[in-house]
């Protein structure tokens, strides 16, 4: 992780660290969202995937965690415990397709998808209720 952090240029890591400011600010704002702003930006400036989503993960861990302990009276565990088997068989799941597809193709296609949902969902009628 050093020599991937050493291998970034200076634009880069300026840019980079401008995405995931504002990423983090609309968090703030509407609670949700760091993580589909920011990855595929930055995948799209070709910072290498296993930067990104291990960094990406361990800020929204850290986000999402503070919220949780200041709100922890406040959480549905009932409702968060039938989640947890399916939460590892995904997360297993992903480990396995991030070791076994090309680290190019898995970018790429990671943040492209990540962009046309993004565009599908503004683009898509809502029904009023």
């Amino acid at each position: 992780m050093d020599d991937m952090l050493r291998s970034l240029s200076l634009t880069q890591l300026l840019y980079g660290s401008s995405i995931v400011t504002v990423a983090y600010l609309i968090r703030g704002i509407a609670g949700f969202g760091a993580g589909l702003i920011s990855v595929p930006v930055l995948l799209r400036l070709n910072l290498p995937t296993t930067l990104v989503v291990p960094l990406v993960v361990v800020l929204n861990y850290i986000a999402s965690a503070s919220q949780g302990i200041k709100n922890r009276k406040a959480v549905a565990w009932r409702e968060i415990w039938p989640l947890l088997p399916f939460t590892f068989v995904g997360v297993a799941l992903a480990i396995y397709l991030f070791k076994t597809i090309d680290a190019v193709l898995l970018r790429r296609s990671l943040a492209d998808f990540i962009i046309l949902y993004a565009v599908y969902t503004l683009f898509t009628k809502r029904s009023q209720q």
